[in-house]
């Protein structure tokens, strides 16, 4: 998850790489997987279960097998250990009006993760995600954190930058397979550490980053990132959120050109739609992030706005074009269940940035396969722009429809159908116009 400076690597070009080197044919966690049984505020008893399963007895000792992996529970019940995983499963199909370099049509193994979770006296909380398709990039999270100084949350590793609803978002439980394209300009994961904290309507966060611990902690600048939330209007599943989120990321020489890119919502593809390309001279990286949603009964809709400006100082004295870059997108969407329950909205995390999100399906116990139910389905549609353009950068404007149908027959199972057609406009040099309709079908499992 590719949005961000060559510099400064985003979970965006790790899931494209993983798309291309886990191939069989030819072509942002929330928390990740929720950790160990979440304490809930007050707010949180109003909106219901928070995370992505229903709510279970508490972990017995020992060791046990259940829909949320392995658990080992200290006698004494202050170690708890948890390893699962999860596999995504993607088929897809498109037809354009100009060929690309990289196809991508057919099967991929998008994700293997292997994950641990580890709670130890409820106050000191870790996370490792390792991708096992992708031996480039392997590392997600790698986090430790502490929950001790009440209500602050410090977390520390390679995490999330507190920045956009959709990027917070628990893969798992993302409403359409891929992200909206103004996801582009969001930072993704990096290492640094952070302090969060919540009430009962409003959620705080920030922290310090260099780079990703896959490519070179020390080649992606320093940034500051913060977001804050705030929900009006707060109901049992009824509500009203807002929010903000800025971030501020300073680069040197040493680091790597900027480019911004729409790699990661075309995975699929397996190239990039529109690019800045190489951005010369980048001293820095701006962003601004607004966004809002309403769930009222079973409607929810959300949507956000992102702008990004590269200051350009890093040149050579006397260069004739030392003005800034500015970019922007945003995307609306809105969902419905068909036969079931309106998501939850999460207030606190476990640890780490993901305060103010919405959890996945509700699968009520009588709704399962298992249990002679026929699961439960969400219809959800999808608008959006990212445009790159900012002369004399010609990156290019991409606007885009999504419609997808998802399906939740058990707790740890989930079908997704997305279509999206995407009308491309960019300069000769980028490729020309091109205009592309594509349709994504995922298995996904995760226990």
């Amino acid at each position: 998850m590719a949005a961000a400076p060559e510099a400064e690597v985003s979970e965006r070009d790790e899931r494209s790489r993983s798309a291309r080197t886990a191939r069989t044919r030819g072509n942002g966690h929330g928390n990740g997987g929720a950790p160990p049984a979440p304490r809930r505020s007050s707010s949180q008893a109003q909106t219901g279960e928070s995370g992505a399963r229903p709510p279970q007895a508490a972990p017995k000792t020992g060791v046990s097998v259940g829909e949320r992996g392995i658990s080992l529970v200290s006698e004494d019940r202050s170690i708890k250990l948890r390893l699962t995983g999860r596999i995504h499963l993607d088929a897809n199909s498109f037809r354009s009006t100009r060929p690309f370099t990289t196809t991508g049509e057919g099967f991929l193994i998008r994700r293997g993760w292997y994950e641990t979770y580890l709670n130890y006296l409820d106050s000191w909380e870790a996370g490792l995600q390792i991708d096992t398709s992708n031996l480039l990039q392997p590392v997600f999270d790698a986090v430790v954190a502490y929950r001790g100084f009440k209500p602050f949350i410090i977390t520390a590793g390679n995490l999330r930058e507190p920045f956009s609803l959709q990027q917070m978002s628990n893969i798992n439980q993302d409403t359409f397979i891929e992200r909206a394209a103004v996801d582009a300009l969001a930072p993704a994961r990096s290492v640094g550490v952070t302090v969060g904290a919540n009430g009962e309507r409003w959620t705080a966060v920030v922290g310090g980053f260099l780079g990703n611990i896959n490519r070179g902690v020390e080649m992606g600048g320093q940034a500051v990132t913060a977001r804050a939330t705030y929900a009006p209007y707060l109901e049992k599943t009824d509500l009203v959120h807002l929010g903000i989120a800025g971030s501020y990321r300073r680069f040197d020489g040493n680091d790597r050109p900027t480019t911004l890119n729409s790699l990661n919502a075309t995975d699929a593809v397996g190239a990039a739609f529109i690019t800045t390309r190489a951005i010369a001279g980048a001293s820095s990286l701006a962003r601004l992030g607004l966004e809002a949603a309403v769930q009222l009964g079973p409607v929810r809709v959300q949507g956000e706005y992102i702008r990004n400006e590269v200051e350009r100082d890093l040149l050579p004295l006397g260069a004739a074009d030392r003005r800034s870059r500015r970019f922007d997108g945003a995307y609306v969407e809105a969902a419905i269940p068909l036969n079931g329950p309106p998501r939850a909205y999460r207030i606190q995390p476990n640890y780490g940035t993901h305060f103010g999100i919405f959890g996945d399906m509700t699968l009520p116990d009588d709704k399962r396969v298992s249990r002679g139910g026929l699961g439960v389905f969400e219809l959800a549609g999808r608008i959006g722009y990212l445009d790159l353009r900012d002369a004399p950068t010609g990156g290019g404007f991409e606007r885009s429809w999504t419609v997808d149908l998802s399906w939740r027959p058990e707790p740890n199972v989930k079908i997704k159908l997305d279509h999206s057609r995407y009308e491309v406009r960019r300069p000769v040099s980028n490729g020309g116009d091109v205009d592309v309709a594509l349709t994504e079908m995922r298995l996904q499992y995760y226990w």
